[in-house]
């Protein structure tokens, strides 16, 4: 059965989708559906979709399964991760922190970090571009 959702507003099963119109709008249950569908899970230990990539922001949904680990050294920008479903460690030089469905942190810059789903998890990742120069 289509999803009439997705038929109308969800343009990602389109190989060719804009990442940045002046609106986009999602359901995180059926994307996670599909990206938990794709070989990428089946083979992997993780799969994600660029929901929204223009030069300021970028919205990533991540899937994790069991003891998934990602290693993301220096972002070198802004950063927000929430947790849509299970539980991570966030892990960073002075601190780890548990981060439960429905939980959110925000990361400075240059911050070294690691994350490691403590089971299969959903974790929505914004990454803010901030100007070289800001006025």
């Amino acid at each position: 059965m289509k999803s009439e959702f997705i038929e109308k507003a969800w343009p990602c099963h389109i190989p060719e989708r804009s990442l940045d119109d002046p609106l986009l709008l999602f359901s995180f249950t059926e994307i996670i559906g599909k990206i938990k569908n794709e070989d990428a899970w089946k083979k992997g230990d993780r799969n994600a979709i660029t929901l929204l990539k223009n030069p300021c922001m970028r919205i990533v949904l991540i899937a994790l399964k069991n003891a998934a680990e990602i290693n993301f050294h220096y972002s070198g920008n802004l950063a927000s991760v929430q947790t849509l479903e299970g539980a991570v460690n966030f892990q960073t030089a002075n601190d780890t922190s548990l981060l439960k469905k429905g939980g959110l942190l925000t990361l400075h810059e240059q911050v070294e970090h690691t994350l490691t789903a403590l089971v299969e998890s959903v974790i929505l990742l914004t990454i803010v571009v901030c100007p070289a120069n800001p006025t």
